[in-house]
């Protein structure tokens, strides 16, 4: 297992050693839970095999834990939901029992992939004020996978944009959005705050994401890109630090690109 200063290499690790990761040091919630949870088996169930792989339990201690788990992420009659089985509870249940699954183990990184995605707008927000009471509870740390500009700004502390697989912005949640650098993520903005307004019609990046494996030979966003000159045609820029704490991936920032 390669590990330096506290940091983990897990693209070395063998199948044994990420198996005592997943969902004990690591764990996931997932975007879509009504497909996430197994409609054969019981809540009480689904919950206790985490336990089960990764701690030395009884069954009264497990289901004593799960039991637990569920009144802390809120749920209702806490003891009947663990005999119940997914059919029979609303997306905003099953997502609370998806978070439930994900830090029953108090795992140090919980990574969620759209996990208010299929709810309704009542809903996402009583998930992720709960997300950011248990990240402070539990200590842990949550990377949110997401579209929806208003769920970061509501829940990161910082924020990787990615465009065509590289990240090509990143900085603090009140740099990106008061001091926007790349002209993709301004883009990303652009829609949002045109979505609201009546007056105009809603704003679109024009043109499309490349196609994988056909990469262009410069930046991945120049085509589309307004600001565009010749080197981004030419040349890939780097992802540098334009101020301290902020990087983006762009010419208009990069020095060498300076005689362009």
């Amino acid at each position: 297992m390669t590990q330096k200063k506290g940091m983990v290499d897990l693209l070395s690790l063998k199948n044994n050693e990420i198996r005592r990761l997943r969902g004990n040091e690591i764990s996931m919630i997932f975007q879509e839970p009504m497909t996430a949870l197994d409609p054969i088996f019981t809540i009480e169930q689904q919950i206790v095999e985490t336990l089960k792989f990764h701690k030395d339990l009884n069954k009264k201690e497990m289901k004593d834990m799960a039991l637990d788990m569920l009144k802390k992420v809120g749920i209702p009659r806490a003891e009947q939901i663990l005999n119940e089985y997914p059919h029979q509870l609303s997306g905003g249940m099953l997502q609370r029992i998806m978070i439930a699954i994900a830090l029953i183990c108090k795992p140090k990184l919980l990574i969620a992939d759209e996990p208010t995605t299929a709810l309704d707008v009542t809903i996402q927000a009583q998930i992720l004020e709960l997300m950011n009471e248990l990240k402070e509870s539990y200590d842990t740390s949550i990377i949110m996978i997401t579209h929806d500009l208003g769920v970061i700004a509501e829940t990161c502390e910082r924020v990787a944009v990615f465009y065509s697989g590289q990240v090509v912005e990143e900085a603090d949640v009140a740099a990106l959005f008061h001091n926007t650098a790349h002209p993709y993520t301004s883009g990303l903005l652009k829609a949002v705050t045109s979505i609201g307004d009546k007056s105009k019609e809603l704003y679109t990046i024009p043109g499309m994401v490349p196609a994988g494996g056909h990469m262009p030979k410069g930046c991945r966003f120049e085509e589309r890109c307004s600001k565009a000159v010749t080197i981004c045609k030419e040349k890939a820029p780097e992802l540098i630090e334009i101020e301290e704490g902020h990087k983006c991936r762009c010419w208009l920032y990069n020095e060498s690109g300076d005689d362009k």
